[in-house]
């Protein structure tokens, strides 16, 4: 089925960015009543309610960034009541430096063995490329083709060698490079968060100065043919597309 963006159910990751940001998830909603849910993350809980045209901000520090192979704990997960849907945006805000994602939800119809293709502008190679993943289920298996030589969990993996490792539910995994990583392979048995993006790279390249990227993907099986774009009206030179 196609992706959508309003859903019942998110599991979200940040990826590092270049220096410590303020984190923040904002949540509204479509519906003409008022949808309570609730946000958690390993050491917290909220419950909140989300109103049409109104925008509930939650704000959390820089230490839940995913910046290390090996940290399973960096995930956020909201769930709204019954089958109400709200939908979810994150930003990674520091001075100079910020970018947003729309987050996709769960969503069942994508059914399983779905595959997951990274993208990122990639031309500065003092900073690195980063892809980061939640998994939303029990026994979820990843087998994972990099481009480049990555760290999965504690092993060194080969460009275009495949590894596997499995993930529980809210599970979180980083990879990341100093080379670029747009066409790393990540094809799991189950539905995963997919997040992909560099903590800071030119847009173009050679063009000062580098700013943090970020955006959640969908699976290739959710992919379309037809797409919509809309240039800033204040922009002088390009849009840069991949």
């Amino acid at each position: 089925g196609q992706q959508d963006n309003q859903g019942n159910e998110f599991f979200l990751t940040f990826i590092e960015n270049l220096s410590p940001p303020q984190l923040l998830v904002f949540v509204t909603t479509a519906e003409t009543s008022a949808v309570s849910f609730t946000i958690e993350t390993s050491n917290s809980f909220k419950a909140s309610s989300a109103i049409a045209g109104k925008v509930t901000t939650f704000e959390f520090e820089s230490s839940l960034q995913l910046s290390s192979e090996t940290e399973r704990d960096k995930w956020i997960y909201l769930k709204a009541e019954g089958d109400k849907k709200i939908i979810v945006y994150g930003a990674s805000e520091r001075q100079a430096s910020t970018d947003t994602f729309l987050g996709l939800p769960v969503q069942n119809d994508l059914g399983n063995n779905l595959t997951y293709v990274a993208v990122m502008e990639d031309n500065l190679p003092s900073t690195q490329a980063e892809i980061g993943i939640v998994a939303v289920a029990n026994n979820t298996v990843l087998s994972i083709t990099p481009t480049q030589d990555v760290i999965v969990g504690t092993t060194s993996v080969s460009a275009h060698s495949t590894a596997q490792i499995t993930l529980n539910r809210q599970d979180t995994l980083l990879l990341r490079s100093f080379s670029d990583l747009t066409g790393t392979r990540v094809e799991s048995n189950n539905q995963i968060s997919f997040f992909s993006g560099h903590e800071c790279t030119n847009v173009p390249g050679g063009v000062l100065a580098c700013d943090f990227l970020v955006e959640q993907l969908p699976p290739v099986q959710s992919w379309g043919n037809r797409f919509a774009t809309a240039p800033l009206l204040t922009r002088l030179s390009f849009d840069v597309f991949r």
